[in-house]
């Protein structure tokens, strides 16, 4: 099974996206794996290709947009009460 970047290698991004009735921007969302086509657009890949690009290919994709890292406190601030503590208060 085949991903949609893999079939598009070679090919006019443009035009797939047109056949497809999508934005090449849209287009470029799905290829980078920052959104995930509706379930609709999916049966449409995979019929614009010709069956080679399955909608079971997007099984792997988050929902809505790849996992982010949960935010990290900045190294540089100190808790409020380790600053105290620092400071010498309690």
């Amino acid at each position: 099974m085949q991903t949609l970047p893999t079939y598009l290698e070679g090919r006019k991004k443009a035009d797939f996206a047109r056949q497809i009735g999508v934005s090449a921007a849209q287009l470029s969302q799905y290829l980078s794996g920052y959104r995930r086509p509706s379930y609709e657009l999916m049966i449409a890949i995979e019929a614009a290709t010709g069956g080679e690009v399955k909608v079971q290919s997007w099984a792997h994709m988050p929902a809505h947009g790849p996992a982010s890292a949960p935010a990290q406190p900045s190294p540089t601030k100190k808790p409020a009460s380790a600053a105290r503590v620092a400071e010498g208060g309690a």
